[in-house]
C-alpha cells in the first residue's frame, strides 16, 4: 500500500513537471524569419467552436522577429524592395505574452493584437481578431 501511494505521488510530480517545462515558450520560439503562406477566415462549427477555413495564398511578405522585441516587416508594396538583398524591412516593435502577440503598428502608433494558435519548429498560425488567420512558415538560409 505504502508503494502504490509513493508511486502515485511521484506520478503525479512528474507530470506536473513536464507540464510546467513544456508550456509555452513562444518568445523563443517565435525568432528568426517567417513568410506569410496563407490567409483564410476563422468559422464556426455547429457546436461555436472557432475552426480555420479554407485558406488563400500569400504571394509576398516576410518579417523577422529579434531577440530585443523588434521586429522587420518585409512587404511587397510600402517602403523599400522586398526583393533588394539589402533591405532588411519596415522596423517595429513586438510582444509575446503567454498566446498573444502585438504588433506595434508605427503608422497609427496603436498595438496590433493576434492571437497564436499553433507554432511549432516551422510552423506559425496567428489569428487576428475573430474572423481572420494568418499562416506563416519558417524561412531556412542556406
Amino acid at each position: 500500500m505504502k508503494f502504490l501511494r509513493f508511486y502515485l505521488f511521484g506520478l503525479t510530480l512528474a507530470l506536473t513537471a513536464c507540464v510546467q517545462r513544456t508550456g509555452h515558450h513562444y518568445e523563443q520560439q517565435i525568432l528568426g524569419d517567417w513568410k506569410f503562406v496563407s490567409r483564410g477566415k476563422i468559422s464556426k462549427d455547429r457546436m461555436g467552436n472557432n475552426m480555420l477555413g479554407p485558406s488563400n495564398p500569400v504571394k509576398d511578405g516576410e518579417v523577422k522577429f529579434l531577440a530585443n522585441n523588434v521586429c522587420a516587416f518585409k512587404l511587397a508594396y510600402g517602403y523599400g524592395n522586398l526583393y533588394s538583398p539589402d533591405y532588411e524591412g519596415i522596423p517595429t516593435h513586438y510582444k509575446v505574452a503567454d498566446d498573444s502577440l502585438r504588433i506595434l503598428d508605427m503608422d497609427k502608433k496603436n498595438w496590433v493584437l493576434m492571437k497564436i494558435r499553433y507554432m511549432d519548429k516551422d510552423t506559425m498560425i496567428l489569428s487576428v481578431g475573430d474572423t481572420a488567420f494568418l499562416k506563416a512558415a519558417r524561412m531556412h538560409h542556406k
